[in-house]
């Protein structure tokens, strides 16, 4: 398994394979200055190639900011090489701010679970689709 630490978020994925999950490691308002560094450390952690993603955001955002999110959905920035996204909420706040987030990014699948187990069998459903679709 490869796993890569910061202070805010965590990456991991087994090496083998192209889901990456992020999980943030405390909460915070996502601005501008981080969603670049959020964006960036994830095209790395990629390998700058196309990857799912399954965000755990159960312990994640307080809130994005108008900028952070243009960042987010932005095809050549944001959404750069992801296929697909699964969201891990749980709590009101953070499924509204993830469902303006989702609503807003139509061109990749993208969906909320309340856990890890949903969120990844999406995925890989949604692998299996793109592989025959």
């Amino acid at each position: 398994m490869k796993i890569k630490k910061y202070p805010q978020v965590t990456f991991s994925k087994e090496l083998d394979d192209d889901i990456i999950f992020l999980k943030f490691t405390e909460s915070v308002i996502i601005d501008v200055k981080i969603a670049e560094d959020l964006i960036a450390k994830r095209i790395e952690f990629a390998e700058n190639k196309d990857h799912y993603l399954i965000v755990n955001a159960s312990k994640s955002t307080q809130g994005f900011t108008r900028g952070a999110k243009e960042l987010f959905r932005h095809p050549e920035i944001g959404l750069k090489n992801i296929l697909g996204a699964a969201f891990i909420v749980n709590n009101p706040v953070t499924v509204l701010l993830i469902n303006i987030l989702i609503k807003a990014t139509p061109s990749i699948s993208s969906k909320y679970f309340s856990n890890e187990k949903e969120a990844l069998s999406w995925v890989k459903k949604l692998k299996e689709s793109n592989k025959t679709g």
